[in-house]
């Protein structure tokens, strides 16, 4: 089925993968349900008077590195500058409640750049000795980790780097920013979003960009990159933290969950399962088809699949909300 609303077209009754890491489409719907879990636990927390800091944990990287044990170090690096009793007896004196982080990934000159985006949750106020001991206790562990790992010892200013968070609330939502204006909840999980620095890649960058050059070594990267995050954690959220910042929501769904999930709208046509195959047999027909409707509604949609000599759509005439 094509649905279309507020303007834009998609398709329901399809199977999803519930990939965040490897699919556009399943990684979108996840990454934002994800994105808006954050800012209003975030907006939550701030609103009652709390801190929130926000923790770019990075190590250094050279081209040719594979990526899977550079992910592997960063990951088990965060969990080490959290562990043993230094960490618990700064976490009380501070009032820390708990941390959401998030992986990333681009590649540029220097190779692969896997990354933590940690948000920190601290009960009250924090003034600037205990930023500054939190900074201290952090960049050592981390330094001390990398090192271990056998990789450079990262540079203090880049290796971990703290700043407050800051939330605004708009018309009845609350929405929890950083200093520039950036929602917390997007600059933490919709990696689908951003782009690379100057001179690096974001993985659906470097998809992208083998869909239109065919450079094998970016389909090489692709395969390397899908590899190293197979059934890997994106988001985590500190055991317990979930419950504290959002009170009254319910358990939280699983990625697949999310990506099975059906948006609704109003239905325009139904592609038959012939139809639907021969769709997916044309490479780029499918989204086409969905800038046709949106354009130009069901005489595009129709015009495009005679085009390309497949069987017209079945109109449909059920707006959302009616029983089938």
């Amino acid at each position: 089925m094509i649905r279309k609303k507020e303007g834009v077209a998609h398709y329901a009754g399809v199977g999803t993968c519930g990939s965040i890491w490897a699919c556009p489409v399943c990684s979108a719907k996840i990454r934002n349900t994800r994105a808006e879990d954050v800012s209003t636990a975030t907006a939550n927390w701030d609103r009652e008077g709390n801190t929130v800091l926000m923790a770019a944990f990075t190590a250094p990287h050279d081209l040719g590195m594979a990526l899977q044990p550079l992910m592997k170090a960063i990951s088990s690096g965060f969990t080490y500058c959290l562990s043993g009793r230094p960490w618990m007896r700064l976490k009380e004196r501070l009032g820390i409640v708990g941390q959401i982080r998030a992986l990333e990934v681009t590649h540029g000159e220097h190779g692969w750049h896997p990354h933590l985006h940690v948000l920190i949750y601290i009960k009250g106020g924090i003034d600037a000795q205990g930023l500054a001991e939190l900074t201290i206790h952090l960049r050592e562990r981390w330094k001390t980790w990398i090192t271990r790992k056998g990789y450079r010892p990262p540079h203090d200013l880049h290796g971990v780097d703290i700043q407050r968070c800051y939330s605004a609330e708009e018309a009845g939502a609350y929405i929890a920013k950083t200093q520039d204006g950036k929602g917390v909840g997007n600059e933490m999980t919709r990696g689908d979003l951003k782009q690379g620095r100057k001179g690096s890649r974001t993985p659906f960058e470097i998809l992208d960009d083998f869909r239109w050059t065919g450079d094998a070594r970016d389909l090489a990267l692709w395969g390397e990159y899908e590899r190293a995050t197979h059934k890997k954690q994106a988001i985590t959220w500190s055991g317990g933290l979930r419950k504290l910042l959002l009170p009254d929501d319910q358990e939280e769904k699983k990625d697949e969950e999310i990506a099975e999930e059906e948006v609704g709208g109003d239905d325009v046509a139904l592609l038959e399962p012939d139809t639907w195959r021969a769709v997916v047999r044309v490479p780029g027909l499918p989204a086409y088809l969905l800038e046709r409707v949106e354009r130009d509604g069901i005489q595009g949609l129709q015009q495009a699949l005679r085009r390309n000599g497949i069987t017209e759509a079945l109109p449909v005439q059920r707006k959302e909300g009616q029983e089938e």
